[in-house]
């Protein structure tokens, strides 16, 4: 793939990186929610420049300066730390830059220097001869950037930048999951759209962790047309997500609500459960799929974190689990009314605030022990068998 004879990969390569720059345009006009969407823009900019670097690391350029060949080499490192960092500030994890988070650049640093040692310090004469071997083999970088240093293994070798890409995906799993227990003491149903963006960014860094593992670190030949696929997919994703409003606004509501939990005097908790619970069997507002916490404390003059707290404590229960509980109820009464007879499981459901079968049917079970239709069985034919009787 040289300057002189551009492809058809060529071209989906330079589109996809015009494609992430328009990307960053909204990312970085938009004001709400602009520390996460500052993030987001850094991983795309930082994913159109290993692009062109991939592209210049396989064309003739770099036989004539060698210097610029797998600069992007270290951008292993970089990432899934990004990755990370954006699922804590989009969860509200990270709320302000501290020094301390400048560690997260170290493995990135050490690998430059490793580089320095293994490449950029021969002479330009080895520097061709490593280039002219690597782009004969078909490969994008040579092996040694991450296996074997000129004297032998190195502990920067394949182990290293495999244990630094588990570490961050491992510690970005920790991050979701908390952010989901946060879902759960403030809306009534989890299906949350950003919650779906952390989980699509999990994936993300387990597809770069896999691509640079499989494809790079193992010396695979060809290595331009899986890196094309990872591109197109990627970029996908990312166009995805920016059609979501969550990823610019963020669920700034929900974060600062609950953010007094900590610290806070412990509540009036019996007044706070006693109004929760006289609201609800009331209203019936539980048979609002959108329901949240904030609805319900607003009704009831109770703040957000203490109601939180107070079913927390009180119940041991968040407000997920306390919702669910009395939608199944309703649920149950339906099942076992006749005049319902004749009504669909899903009907039922969606009549006592679900928002979709599966979910009915998962927290049903969980609760009753019986999905509806085994409940509703369970419940008709003994009460047929006797009315025969």
């Amino acid at each position: 793939m040289r300057l002189d004879a551009i492809t058809i990969v060529d071209i989906v390569l330079f589109v996809g990186v015009a494609q992430g720059l328009l990307l960053c345009v909204p990312l970085l006009r938009y004001k709400n929610n602009r520390a996460p969407n500052r993030v987001l823009a850094a991983f795309i900019v930082l994913l159109d420049l290993d692009l062109v670097l991939a592209y210049l690391n396989n064309s003739s350029i770099v036989l004539t300066y060698p210097f610029l060949y797998d600069i992007n080499a270290s951008f292993a490192f970089l990432f899934t730390p990004i990755m990370y960092v954006y699922v804590s500030v989009l969860s509200g994890k990270i709320t302000r830059f501290r020094s301390r988070y400048l560690a997260h650049l170290i493995p990135f640093f050490l690998h430059v220097i490793f580089m320095y040692f293994v490449f950029y310090r021969l002479s330009d004469s080895a520097k061709i001869e490593i280039i002219s071997a690597t782009q004969a083999s078909g490969r994008i970088i040579d092996r040694r950037m991450f296996l074997l240093a000129p004297e032998g293994p190195f502990p920067f070798g394949g182990a290293f930048p495999c244990a630094v890409a588990i570490a961050y995906i491992v510690g970005t799993a920790k991050r979701i999951q908390e952010y989901r227990i946060e879902l759960r003491n403030y809306y009534s149903d989890i299906r949350n759209k950003v919650f779906g963006v952390l989980i699509f960014c999990l994936v993300t860094m387990l597809s770069i962790w896999l691509l640079v593992t499989i494809f790079l670190v193992s010396g695979a030949r060809n290595q331009i047309y899986p890196m094309l696929l990872y591109t197109v997919a990627i970029y996908i994703g990312l166009y995805k997500m920016v059609t979501i409003p969550e990823v610019f606004s963020g669920n700034r509501a929900m974060n600062a609500q609950l953010a007094a939990v900590e610290g806070d005097e412990r509540p009036r908790q019996e007044i706070a459960l006693e109004k929760f619970r006289e609201y609800l069997q009331r209203s019936k507002a539980y048979l609002n799929p959108e329901l949240t916490i904030s609805d319900v404390g607003g009704k009831i003059c109770v703040p957000v974190h203490q109601l939180s707290k107070a079913l927390n404590l009180g119940l041991g229960k968040n407000f997920y689990q306390c919702v669910n509980e009395l939608r199944v109820e309703e649920a149950k009464r339906m099942l076992t009314d006749e005049r319902f007879s004749e009504t669909s499981i899903l009907a039922i459901g969606m009549d006592s605030g679900f928002n979709s079968k599966s979910t009915f049917n998962d927290v049903f079970k969980k609760i009753a022990g019986l999905t509806p239709s085994e409940f509703r069985k369970r419940v008709i034919v003994p009460r047929a068998v006797a009315e025969k009787a």
